[in-house]
């Protein structure tokens, strides 16, 4: 690439001349890669690929997460439900963001999903759907943020319970201790930012050693059920795509984002499936963990297998470790979320309900892009990395892969997978947990999944569509 030129994939993205791509004599991929975009290089990369790694495993926290919704999943199908139905979002998540990594290879952007749809929707309709996108991706993740806050509070309020029975946890209680997870959060993000690479490297290393101080005392103290009961009888990988939001602040983005989410989606998986088989086996007297005070069954298997309140109090202690630098957009966050917590004093089902379009947003903006994804693949709107274009100014102008992809059919059987699971994925989170559907049970996730999506078209063609352009072009 010395001396000659990238040509353009669209007339929104631009060329790269001679020397902006070159530093000191040698090519600086990274910021090749976002002057193409029309991006301009502003971020420090301080991220590499273990920094990352941890960053992915700490955002899934798939085996953490797997204990604080067991209940969820054991309600709706039993050890062998929950088994199976573990491999199945496993294997299907795996697909999703091995779409979503090919795309992070060919535009290693921290836009993400809103700016992949912009490059890969058609001229007509790119900049609808690319602002419908960057909405549901924003609330997705906003939503996020309170979900994991109202998370750790509640666990605070169990891990409490547990301790001091006479407790009598209330919802105020719930919502000052989110506060304080909100905070704890921000003040990670800001005063200690600089630090956050070497932080994130130091939490994955605690996700995996909590593992194991988990999963040990189950299976040396516990008393185990037959094999038969867990496996004949007849969920929790969200936010990979954390590490994609990031790519602007890591070195060689285009390589080290499909790699540490690829890696991270495996590890987080098989730590998960352990964690979920291991206190299946352990769990002996049903009824009473799911009845228990602390609202987390886990925490009773804990109790019953150690024998020791204080045991289970520290194993407990481990499981949810995520801690999530632009300081207005984070202060912003955080405003919302206070907001969005104060839900809870009226109905802690209409906030879980609220915060339920976590899972309709982000996958929903999943779903657009890997469709598109597929769409251009199939029509050989993408050519290999190898492959020289003719200079061509044009709107159908061809893409290219990046470095991380996956070749011919295989690409087209994955993105076909990723987008079927999605469509499944996002139809049955709108749905009841439970049966007879009550007020209280209701689940009105596609109420304000649609609110969103209306409020947002909306506002596009009454105000929007006059301003927004797509993504940023900084460089010309």
């Amino acid at each position: 690439m010395h001396g000659q030129e990238l040509q353009p994939v669209s007339k929104n993205w631009v060329v790269i001349k001679g020397n902006d791509a070159t530093q000191n004599g040698s090519v600086d991929l990274d910021r090749a890669d976002l002057i193409r975009l029309g991006k301009k290089p502003v971020l420090r990369r301080n991220f590499g690929f273990m920094s990352m790694l941890g960053f992915s495993c700490t955002v899934l926290t798939t085996w953490e997460a797997s204990l604080n919704l067991f209940q969820l999943g054991f309600d709706n199908g039993g050890p062998a439900g929950l088994l199976y139905g573990f491999i199945i979002v496993w294997a299907g998540t795996a697909a999703v963001f091995a779409s979503l990594s090919e795309l992070a290879s060919m535009a290693p952007t921290a836009g993400g999903q809103y700016h992949w749809v912009s490059m890969l929707a058609p001229h007509h309709s790119r900049k609808f759907f690319s602002y419908v996108t960057g909405w549901l991706t924003a609330w997705g993740w906003q939503a996020n943020v309170a979900s994991v806050s109202y998370i750790s509070g509640t666990l605070v309020q169990g891990l409490i319970t547990m301790t001091h029975p006479s407790y009598d946890p209330k919802p105020w209680h719930a919502v000052l201790l989110f506060w304080a997870a909100v905070s704890f959060a921000v003040f990670v993000n800001t005063v200690i930012g600089r630090l956050l690479p070497r932080v994130e490297g130091l939490i994955l290393v605690v996700h995996i050693l909590g593992f194991f101080a988990v999963i040990l005392p189950l299976i040396f103290f516990g008393r185990h059920q037959d094999a038969s009961k867990v496996f004949g009888t007849a969920f929790p990988f969200l936010g990979a795509d954390g590490a994609i939001h990031m790519s602007e602040e890591i070195h060689n983005a285009a390589l080290v984002v499909p790699r540490s989410i690829m890696v991270s989606i495996f590890i987080n998986g098989a730590l998960g499936f352990a964690v979920l088989l291991v206190t299946l086996f352990s769990l002996n007297d049903v009824e009473k963990a799911l009845k228990t005070t602390t609202n987390y069954p886990y925490m009773q298997v804990f109790v019953d297998s150690t024998g020791s309140v204080a045991g289970a109090t520290a194993m407990a202690g481990i499981v949810d470790p995520r801690t999530a630098l632009p300081i207005r957009s984070i202060l912003f966050t955080m405003l919302i979320s206070i907001i969005l917590s104060l839900v809870v004093l009226g109905s802690s089902t209409a906030f879980n309900d609220l915060v339920g379009v976590t899972v309709a947003g982000l996958n929903s903006s999943y779903l657009i892009a890997s469709g598109l994804l597929l769409y251009r693949r199939c029509t050989g709107g993408i050519v290999p990395r190898h492959m020289s274009l003719a200079s061509d100014d044009s709107d159908d102008a061809k893409l290219v892969y990046g470095p991380w992809y996956i070749p011919g059919m295989y690409g087209i059987v994955v993105n076909a997978f990723a987008c079927v699971y999605l469509i499944i994925l996002i139809f049955f989170c709108m749905w009841p947990s439970e049966l007879p559907v009550t007020a209280e049970s209701m689940n009105y996730t596609a109420l304000v999944t649609a609110a969103v999506i209306a409020f947002s078209t909306g506002y596009y063609y009454f105000w929007a569509r006059r301003i927004y352009t797509g993504p940023v072009v900084e460089i010309n």
